[in-house]
C-alpha cells in the first residue's frame, strides 16, 4: 500500500506547479535555487526515500498520507491526481513522467530491513523474517534480480556464503531460497511434524512454556509447508496439523487441569 502511494505521490509532484515545488524547498531546507524542474523533483524524491527508509509500513502511510494533505490537499488517495490543478507539460516534463512510470528509476531500492549472519547469531536475521521480506518484496512487484540483489547486500561482508552467491552465475530467486534454507539449516516441514508429535512437557518447563513450544512449532510446520516445495516434502493440511498440535498438548502436559482447559 505504501509503495504504491509513493509511486503515485511521485506522478503527482512531476505535474506540480513552480509554487508548490517552492514550498516543499522551504519545508525540506533544500538549495534548489536555479535548477531544472527535472532536478527539483529528484531532489524531492531522494528527500522523501530518506524519511520513509527506516519506517514501517504504518509510518510510512502516515508520512505520505500527510505529505499528500499538506501539498495537494486530497484526503482520499484515488484523488491524489486529480487534487492537483493540470499543467500544460513540455517535452522534458512528459520525459520525466514517462521514466517515473514505465520504469524503476525513481522506485525505491529493494533493501532488506537487519543483516544476515551466522544462524542463532545475537541481533541478525532470522529465516523466518528474512524470507517474509522477500515475500513482501515480491509482492510489491520488484523483479526477481532487484531481490537478489537486496538479499545480497545484507550478507555480512566478512562471511563465505556472500563470497559465495556473489560468484555464483545466474542466481535464480529459487536457488537463493534453498542456498539460504541450507545456510540456516532449516528444518522440513516433514522433520517439524515428528518434532511435534513427540514433544512432551519436560521437568522445570511450565505449562504455559510447553504451550508455547508446541505452537512455535505448528506456526512452523505451516510456514514451511509454504516455502519447501521439494518433492519428497509431504503435504500437511491445517485441519491434519491442528489435530496433531491439540493432541500433543493434550498428552504432552502433565498438569491435568490444564489437560481439561485444553479439551474445553
Amino acid at each position: 500500500m505504501a509503495e504504491e502511494l509513493q509511486i503515485k505521490m511521485q506522478t503527482t509532484v512531476c505535474q506540480t506547479p513552480e509554487e508548490t515545488l517552492q514550498a516543499m524547498e522551504k519545508d525540506f531546507k533544500l538549495d534548489i535555487s536555479e535548477q531544472r524542474k527535472s532536478t527539483i523533483v529528484c531532489m524531492i524524491f531522494n528527500h522523501i526515500d530518506k524519511e520513509l527508509m527506516d519506517k514501517n509500513e504504518e509510518q510510512r502511510m502516515l508520512f505520505l498520507t500527510e505529505f499528500r494533505s499538506r501539498y495537494f490537499k486530497s484526503t482520499k488517495e484515488k484523488d491524489v491526481s486529480e487534487s492537483v490543478p493540470p499543467v500544460k507539460q513540455n517535452a522534458g516534463q512528459s520525459t520525466l513522467q514517462g521514466m517515473l512510470e514505465s520504469t524503476s528509476v525513481f522506485r525505491r531500492q529493494f533493501k532488506i530491513v537487519g543483516q544476515i549472519g551466522q544462524p542463532n547469531e545475537k541481533d541478525m536475521l532470522s529465516f523466518t523474517s528474512l524470507t517474509r521480506q522477500i515475500d513482501t518484496g515480491v509482492k510489491q512487484g520488484y523483479t526477481e534480480q532487484e531481490i537478489v540483489d537486496g538479499v545480497i547486500r545484507s550478507i555480512n561482508g566478512g562471511m563465505v556464503l556472500r563470497s559465495y552467491v556473489e560468484t555464483y552465475k545466474d542466481l535464480s530467486l529459487e536457488r537463493l531460497r534453498k542456498i539460504l534454507r541450507n545456510h540456516y539449516d532449516v528444518k522440513s516441514a516433514t522433520e517439524l511434524y515428528q518434532s511435534l508429535a513427540s514433544i512432551c512437557q519436560v521437568s522445570k518447563e511450565t505449562p504455559q512454556e510447553f504451550l508455547m513450544r508446541a505452537l512455535d512449532l505448528r506456526q512452523k510446520i505451516l510456514f514451511s509447508r509454504t516455502q519447501d516445495q521439494s518433492e519428497d516434502t509431504l503435504v500437511y493440511e491445517n485441519d491434519h496439523i491442528q489435530k496433531l498440535f491439540l493432541r500433543t498438548v493434550e498428552t504432552g502436559l502433565q498438569d491435568e487441569n490444564v489437560r481439561v482447559w485444553v479439551r474445553g
